[in-house]
């Protein structure tokens, strides 16, 4: 199948880096065509007077044939984030098969339409933490913009926390989501409970092996 992989953002993290090439690489072993969704978030929600500044610096830089982003784009809250993955970004370019920088919600849209996976898979690490995917927004972590008829599934997510963070208007919100999955699988036995609290039974979900356990030492040891 060809299939879309939804994780976390690309960033400095090695654990990120690692789980990411290890569930790509796992099923393309299997004979998939795995493609992970390489996004950077919209950065739309920073005062009003810091847009401005970020869109007056974008025109300047833009005139003077300095600027490699497309507008608009809001920098990120940590203007050392770019320098941060120096040393993790070389390995997610080389060894893991990825979409082109997708820059908004509507680019996404645009790309998976042309696409036309037949399944997506959102996981492993943190994807149901809500602090670390509310600005795309959460719902997206559970596919809210892929049609009923695709293959929907998760693969050793986590809340990151014991008890998870939603509010009652978030599990309103994405609980029809959930029932949309067609299988369901966590990396720690507290999201097994946490899900019970939710009310997400159906489908049920599975503890699992986090990805980067499921290569054998040969092929783990292939990029080191």
């Amino acid at each position: 199948m060809k299939i879309a992989l939804l994780t976390l953002r690309v960033d400095n993290n090695y654990g990120g880096n690692l789980q990411r090439y290890a569930l790509s690489r796992f099923l393309a072993e299997m004979g998939h065509d795995v493609i992970v969704l390489y996004f950077r978030s919209e950065w739309n929600k920073d005062r009003f007077y810091i847009r401005v500044k970020n869109t007056i610096e974008y025109f300047i830089k833009t005139l003077f044939g300095d600027n490699p982003m497309p507008f608009p784009y809001w920098k990120h809250e940590d203007p050392n984030w770019e320098k941060k993955r120096i040393n993790t970004f070389p390995f997610f370019q080389k060894y893991v098969k990825h979409s082109p920088l997708i820059w908004s919600f509507n680019a996404l849209k645009k790309y998976i339409d042309k696409e036309n996976f037949d399944a997506y898979i959102v996981g492993s690490d943190q994807v149901w933490r809500k602090c670390f995917t509310q600005r795309w927004g959460v719902e997206r972590f559970f596919l809210d913009f892929v049609s009923e008829d695709k293959i929907k599934v998760f693969y050793a997510a986590s809340f990151g926390i014991m008890d998870g963070d939603y509010s009652l208007e978030d599990v309103a919100l994405l609980t029809p989501l959930y029932k949309q999955f067609d299988a369901v699988s966590v990396r720690e036995d507290s999201a097994l409970l946490t899900l019970k609290k939710y009310g997400w039974t159906r489908p049920q979900a599975n503890l699992v092996l986090d990805p980067t356990s499921l290569l054998s030492r040969k092929n783990g040891l292939k990029v080191l």
